[in-house]
């Protein structure tokens, strides 16, 4: 059996550029969503730069995977488009996925492999709320 390992740093490498994205092309909600996920890969991981670590303690995990929840429902109040509902989802999903660290059956790589996934699911939706923001500003600038 082989399993499928992401490089260490992979992580870091998808929120950073989805960051820069966000930055260049993106509205507020993009920028306050990302700006938890840099901040909960800090907090995770900032005692791992060395050597690929898994965290055996997930309380940190659960209360910034919920200040992701509460941003992304705070986004979701009056949103003009959807990929902030798909965010919400994801970062419900993750939450979930951190309280299902506290069942005994659980094991660690489980729980982390989840919760990475959920991840980057969220950078995916805020790639297509960048986009759409992007193509709303470019159809708005045009000329009628």
């Amino acid at each position: 059996m082989h399993l499928f390992v992401l490089p260490f740093g992979s992580s870091y490498v998808v929120a950073i550029a989805t960051m820069i994205l966000a930055l260049r092309w993106g509205g507020w909600r993009e920028r306050a969503i990302l700006s938890a996920q840099l901040l909960l890969l800090v907090l995770e991981d900032g005692f791992c730069w060395l050597q690929p670590c898994v965290p055996l303690w997930p309380w940190p995990k659960v209360v910034v995977d919920g200040l992701i929840l509460a941003i992304c429902l705070a986004c979701v109040v009056r949103a003009e488009r959807y990929w902030v509902i798909w965010a919400t989802a994801f970062g419900l999903l993750a939450l979930v996925s951190d309280l299902m660290s506290f069942v005994p059956r659980v094991t660690p790589w489980a729980w982390v492999s989840a919760t990475i996934i959920w991840s980057y699911m969220i950078s995916v939706a805020v790639l297509w709320g960048v986009w759409t923001t992007a193509r709303a500003r470019r159809g708005a600038s045009l000329p009628a």
